[in-house]
Parts: C-alpha cells; sequence; structure tokens
C-alpha cells in the first residue's frame, strides 16, 4: 500500500490539531476524517455516531441543522443528511 492509499487528504479539510479536538472530547479518533472546516460532522459520514449519543455520553450540547428549504443553514442535506457539531 503506498503513501497515498494510507492517507487520502485530497477531499478532507486539515483538522488535525484544531479547536475542534477539544470540541469533540473522546470521540475525535471517531470523527477527525470526516469533519469538516467548521467542524460540522454530517449523519451519512458518521451513521453509527448519533448526535444524541454523542450529547448524552459528554453532557455537551451541540447544534443541529436538518434544512431542506432555501434557507442554506445546511447545503449538503441531500447528499451528506444532517449535520451536527459541538456548541
Amino acid at each position: 500500500m503506498n503513501n497515498s492509499e494510507q492517507n487520502p487528504q485530497s477531499c478532507q479539510a486539515d483538522v488535525s490539531g484544531s479547536r475542534f479536538q477539544s470540541a469533540y472530547a473522546q470521540y475525535w479518533e471517531m470523527v477527525k476524517d470526516i469533519i469538516d472546516e467548521e467542524g460540522w460532522v454530517y449523519t451519512k459520514e458518521a451513521p453509527n455516531m448519533l448526535d444524541a449519543y454523542f450529547e448524552g455520553n459528554t453532557g455537551k450540547p451541540i447544534e443541529f441543522q436538518k434544512s431542506f428549504g432555501k434557507s442554506g443553514d445546511n447545503p449538503h442535506w441531500l447528499t451528506k443528511g444532517s449535520r451536527w457539531r459541538p456548541l
């Protein structure tokens, strides 16, 4: 396996060592490769990690966006699903 197969970063934002690491706490290892540059985790990219599970286990509140309308809150809802992030 070559280096590019082990570390695909062409489409992901580099968020390592960022402010998001402390926000996601013990879940950092689960989300570090799928969060976007604004710290959002999309439900279709993390189907086994529910927002409610995160909130219940960490005691941290989250921001959740479902967004189906013209508001533009979540422009990727059709392809990536709803999104959430710790506050």
